[in-house]
């Protein structure tokens, strides 16, 4: 018995040291770097609910760590940090496991930064998102297009041009097109001034009306000193019911850049072609940034026409009449160019 006690109690301290020992490395192993010099950035996609082997696995499959059993283990019994969070992490071989860990657990994913200027259009928006590969392109056309989610961000129009707000956005990879341009879209919501929508209303412009009216403000190549003078233009020619003639509308409904216009696309009959139609287009056509926005809300002047001065430098002479303006064109040397066509008889309706 006396033996047998004492073979037992070698086993057991054997099996004591063993645990210590193998404890001591596995503490050793996780709160080492897997390589000192190793400090470029990894990329590793950490997926929904993943479990902790499979987190172990893909780490040392991205040489990050040399031990993915002792990690699975250091996970699943002895830390005590947040659950692991999906989403794409940079991660370097100069990070301890638990330093890896801990990034993961506190979420801490790769981020891009995403540009929007007032001009763009959506379509140059989508051409961003999807060239950092936050979005495919065609996802983000059909969220642009669908009508449930125009609905429920109550968007006043039948797509989202002109709401994806003009800022800087952050945003990590895994999100849906419907949540990228959500959080463009209340950018929108959050940074529009209640004063300027009551001013747009005060001169009978709808919210919907108001971004197109900024959008054309924002395409017309004038200087912002002169919006308020331009917005006037387009506010006393919808009043009198004369063509807007903008060429950045023109161009966006045939779908073609502004100095690639033809004169055939003059008289194409699109709801664009504010040439022909009297009245505003159906949509935005870019996104306005909020000094176009202000600019809609509070025209300033008579003006129904737009004339160069003697130096262009200073800007253009707004007419209230074509004598004006043919007054402008001769003091500034400069030949009256010639309609683009014969335009339709001036109406009263808007």
């Amino acid at each position: 018995m006396k033996i047998l006690g004492l073979i037992v109690a070698s086993i057991l301290a054997a099996a004591l040291l063993a645990v210590v020992v193998g404890g001591r490395m596995m503490l050793s192993f996780v709160s080492a770097p897997h390589s000192a010099a190793g400090v470029e950035s990894k990329i590793v996609d950490v997926p929904t609910e993943v479990t902790s082997a499979a987190l172990a696995e893909r780490l040392a499959t991205a040489d990050l760590i040399s031990n993915p059993d002792w990690l699975a283990l250091y996970l699943d019994h002895l830390h005590t940090g947040p659950k692991p969070q999906p989403g794409e992490y940079a991660l370097s071989p100069s990070l301890s496991p638990v330093e890896i860990i801990d990034r993961i657990g506190r979420g801490a994913v790769v981020t891009y930064t995403v540009t929007v200027s007032p001009g763009e259009t959506a379509e140059q928006v989508f051409d961003e998102l999807a060239n950092q590969k936050l979005a495919p392109k065609g996802m983000l056309e059909a969220s642009f297009r669908d009508a449930s989610l125009i609905a429920r961000l109550n968007i006043p129009s039948t797509t989202l041009e002109g709401y994806l707000f003009a800022d800087t956005y952050t945003f990590s990879r895994g999100l849906s097109a419907d949540a990228l341009l959500e959080r463009m879209v209340h950018k929108y919501q959050k940074s529009l001034p209640p004063k300027v929508l009551e001013d747009a209303r005060t001169r009978g412009l709808t919210e919907a009306d108001l971004v197109v009216v900024a959008s054309l403000i924002e395409l017309s190549g004038l200087m912002e000193m002169e919006w308020p003078e331009y917005s006037a233009i387009i506010h006393n020619r919808l009043r009198d019911g004369l063509p807007l003639e903008h060429e950045g509308s023109l161009a966006y409904g045939v779908d073609k850049p502004r100095d690639k216009l033809e004169a055939a696309d003059y008289a194409q009959d699109t709801p664009y072609n504010t040439f022909r139609t009297p009245g505003l287009p159906p949509t935005p056509i870019a996104t306005p940034g909020l000094a176009a926005l202000a600019a809609a809300a509070t025209p300033k002047g008579e003006g129904k026409f737009i004339a160069p001065r003697p130096s262009m430098k200073d800007g253009h002479i707004f007419c209230a009449d074509e004598d004006c303006v043919k007054a402008a064109y001769l003091a500034a040397g400069v030949p009256i160019p010639p309609p683009r066509f014969a335009r339709p008889k001036p109406s009263r309706s808007r």
